[in-house]
């Protein structure tokens, strides 16, 4: 299957929607990669992160919340059980301390 990542790009909400993007090179970054796309019983999280403690959550397709759940250390992976789950896809936030957040969209077979 394929594979699905998210590169942490900062950004500052500054009202009416609008955005700045911050991009500081020389900063290392987070990095986490989802597999297999489309997964079927599990989906793997591979993460190298700044941070020992990223706290994730599952959306399904209505919003609602399907699992949570903590990635321990900041370098690994984290797989997550999806049996039970509707084929469909889904929307993984991930938060750091520092309340920066990265989203992935997951799809299931």
């Amino acid at each position: 299957g394929d594979t699905c990542s998210a590169r942490l790009i900062p950004v500052i909400p500054v009202g009416d929607g609008e955005r700045i993007v911050i991009d500081k090179e020389d900063e290392a970054e987070a990095e986490i990669t989802a597999y297999p796309i489309p997964f079927r019983d599990e989906v793997i999280l591979k993460y190298n992160l700044q941070n020992e403690f990223t706290s994730y959550r599952v959306f399904d397709s209505s919003g609602r919340i399907i699992t949570t759940g903590l990635i321990e250390g900041k370098v690994g992976e984290k797989v997550i059980i999806t049996q039970g789950w509707a084929s469909g896809w889904y929307i993984l936030e991930l938060q750091d301390k520092n309340l920066k957040e990265r989203f992935i969209v997951l799809v299931k077979e």
